[in-house]
């Protein structure tokens, strides 16, 4: 089932003339909200974020370079407020089409935070993601999975994991 869904993918990706990102459009805006989880669930610790990306190519697969902004925000518990933090950041994205406009990405980035925690034990972290989105003329839509640590260059190392969604505007 695996070998089917790769080559199906591969299939369509080659199909595509226009980056699965951004269609015809070279500049992208995108508004990200996600919810903390951990074993128990989900927490009051949220994400916030805006990004600004252009299209590229990372090894031949459609990219999108992106300058992201952003913060985590404790709502309604106390305890989590030690996390509220702002970050900038810089990723890259790559997509594998899946079907007409829907595709499925993979994220790497580098961020400072504005300060370490008692679960990052320093300002740099690394950033993954992965996510399902569906893009039409002028915007975009996907569901995301996120994940920031330091890559355990220093202790503590617990990291932050989000789900969301977001939100982008073509042009």
């Amino acid at each position: 089932m695996f070998k089917k869904l790769v080559c199906l993918s591969l299939f369509f990706y080659f199909l595509q003339a226009q980056n699965i990102f951004f269609g015809d459009k070279n500049n992208a805006l995108h508004i990200s909200i996600g919810n903390s989880f951990d074993l128990k669930g989900f927490e009051n610790l949220y994400l916030m974020e805006v990004a600004y990306s252009q299209p590229n190519k990372f090894f031949r697969l459609f990219g999108r370079l992106n300058f992201e902004m952003g913060g985590f925000l404790a709502i309604k518990d106390k305890k989590l407020k030690q996390y509220n933090l702002g970050y900038l950041g810089i990723s890259e994205d790559i997509a594998f089409p899946l079907y007409r406009n829907f595709y499925f990405g993979l994220n790497l980035g580098f961020y400072i935070k504005s300060k370490q925690d008692s679960r990052v034990g320093s300002a740099f972290s690394f950033g993954e993601k992965a996510f399902l989105g569906i893009r039409w003329g002028w915007g975009n839509l996907e569901l995301f999975v996120r994940h920031f640590s330091n890559g355990g260059l220093k202790t503590p190392n617990v990291g932050y994991n989000f789900a969301g969604l977001a939100m982008g505007w073509l042009y």
